[in-house]
């Protein structure tokens, strides 16, 4: 095991974990809220990580390497810039939704170490399109492509959230190099009855008078059937969307007893199978595939099945900060 690995796992893991998932997180976020305001940050983060390039060109933005951080991490758009130091190829903030929302009462995230898992119910808290604005300008432009997944307001009505969703993209559309519109978290209710196609049709016209031709991917849930599947594709292509696949299965689904989305190990194979689907129906959609990627061999086949780019987020809890580095080390 790699010395760096080895006090992760061994030290900072433990130490994590016997606080409360959420409380674990916030406290990571103020850490790497310091080291964002240290000066010299890139020259000592350089020290202990090292660049990956396998530079790639998907939907017209250039990335270094095909490994990106899910959003859901950096929800406020605090940390990106020392996060993009850390090997990834690609950063996702958010998700943020026009107004400032608390999220689900708490406890709202759970680990299950033993299925390599979590299960939250966060409900989309974050502080809301304005202030994440702030966060943007406050932080700048960084070294890989920025991404901004955008949602709906728990309290807005769903024959609403078009005119919710462009409220937000009329605020941070300059700030992203590319956006992702969550369709699909578990956590809000009747969320996924935006997969329809008229639901769809608003989103993404509100989208293009707002952000213009800038790329845009639809982050849709783990377990849509075929006809579903073809519905989406058919008005990505429409607006030349791209897709995210996938997000978190309601975790009732697969037996676990808390509710809210399912992430990790469990969620692999699931994901795989819809990104071969989704190839299935369509050949050239861009696609990010995202579940269950937990090292080089599950990459590789995301990428045999017709990936594009991929994201982690849950391996990055289990296995530490040098994820993104370990995994495409592997790669040949």
């Amino acid at each position: 095991m790699k010395k760096e690995n080895f006090i992760y796992k061994r030290i900072l893991r433990p130490a994590f974990f016997s606080l409360d998932p959420e409380k674990a997180h916030d406290t990571a976020i103020i850490f790497l809220r310091a080291l964002n305001a240290v000066p010299f940050k890139k020259k000592l983060i350089s020290f202990f990580f090292k660049e990956t390039k396998k530079e790639l060109e998907i939907a017209g933005i250039k990335f270094k390497n095909p490994l990106g951080l899910a959003a859901g991490f950096d929800k406020n758009a605090e940390v990106y810039p020392v996060l993009a130091l850390m090997g990834f190829g690609f950063i996702e903030t958010g998700t943020i939704t026009f107004k400032a929302q608390p999220g689900s009462p708490k406890p709202r995230l759970f680990r299950y170490p033993e299925n390599m898992a979590l299960v939250n119910k966060m409900g989309f808290n974050n502080c809301g399109a304005e202030k994440a604005a702030q966060n943007f300008r406050k932080n700048g432009k960084i070294s890989v492509p920025l991404g901004i997944s955008v949602g709906k307001n728990s309290d807005c009505p769903i024959e609403k959230a078009p005119e919710n969703y462009a409220a937000a993209f009329e605020i941070l559309a300059s700030y992203g190099d590319f956006f992702s519109i969550n369709v699909s978290c578990p956590n809000i209710q009747n969320l996924s009855l935006l997969h329809a196609q008229h639901y769809l049709e608003k989103i993404f016209s509100a989208y293009r008078k707002a952000a213009g031709e800038k790329p845009v991917f639809l982050k849709i849930a783990p377990d849509l059937n075929d006809e579903e599947l073809k519905n989406v594709i058919s008005v990505c292509a429409k607006y030349k969307a791209g897709l995210i696949a996938s997000n978190t299965l309601p975790a009732e689904k697969a037996g676990y007893p808390q509710k809210g989305g399912l992430s990790g190990r469990p969620l692999s194979m699931l994901a795989l199978n819809c990104l071969s689907r989704i190839r299935a129906i369509s050949k050239d959609i861009p696609l990010i595939s995202s579940g269950g990627i937990f090292s080089a061999s599950d990459l590789k086949l995301r990428f045999e099945a017709g990936a594009d780019l991929a994201q982690i987020y849950t391996a990055m809890i289990y296995e530490g900060p040098f994820t993104a580095q370990n995994i495409l080390s592997g790669l040949k």
